[in-house]
């Protein structure tokens, strides 16, 4: 008789409860166990988190990318979830699937980034403030107001030229911001 595999959830709370151990229990983001697949050749690698935890990001980014549409969809969930945790740091890796041939592929990826965002995700909510479609502007204008306090003028359903007006704002706002050491820098005494 074959053993059941835990569910995402079980998963994910397995994951942010034991770390590594989980992958032992057999806990895959697919829910498999694992996969044929070869690990997903990743340009971005958080040496700060432990090759276990990689390996499961890695894996649920090639369900993600690859998988069927359920896979797609447990895939999409677990990131969101062991994004949540890590406080958005997961926002490079999934940010290398914005410019996969799969649309559904790339809105998954931009609904990961928009719902685990932190400050690292500031110039990805940028520029899906351009998105072609308005629930992914609106989605990305509430987060970068959340996570940065600012608006700029910025409506998600206003002309065009009103909101390219208004992410140019953004854009050197951020470029600011960046040069001064980011978003938690304490300003100087003299600032």
């Amino acid at each position: 008789m074959k053993r059941k595999r835990p569910s995402v959830n079980t998963a994910a709370r397995l994951f942010l409860a034991f770390g590594s151990s989980a992958l032992l229990l057999g806990c895959s983001p697919s829910g498999t166990g694992g996969s044929n697949h070869p690990p997903v050749s990743l340009k971005y690698r958080d040496h700060t988190l432990p090759d276990e935890r990689h390996a499961a990001i890695s894996q649920a980014l090639l369900d993600l990318a690859d998988g069927g549409i359920g896979e797609r969809m447990k895939a999409e969930e677990y990131l969101t979830i062991i994004g949540q945790a890590l406080g958005g740091r997961i926002t490079p890796y999934v940010a290398q699937l914005l410019s996969h041939n799969k649309s559904e592929v790339r809105d998954a990826a931009t609904r990961i980034i928009i719902t685990t965002a932190g400050a690292d995700a500031v110039p990805y909510l940028i520029d899906f403030l351009n998105s072609p479609n308005p629930m992914i502007r609106r989605d990305a204008a509430v987060k970068i107001r959340l996570v940065t306090g600012r608006e700029f003028g910025y409506e998600y359903d206003a002309p065009e030229d009103e909101r390219r007006a208004a992410v140019e704002k953004w854009k050197e706002w951020w470029r600011a911001v960046s040069a001064g050491g980011g978003i938690g820098r304490r300003p100087s005494r003299g600032e």
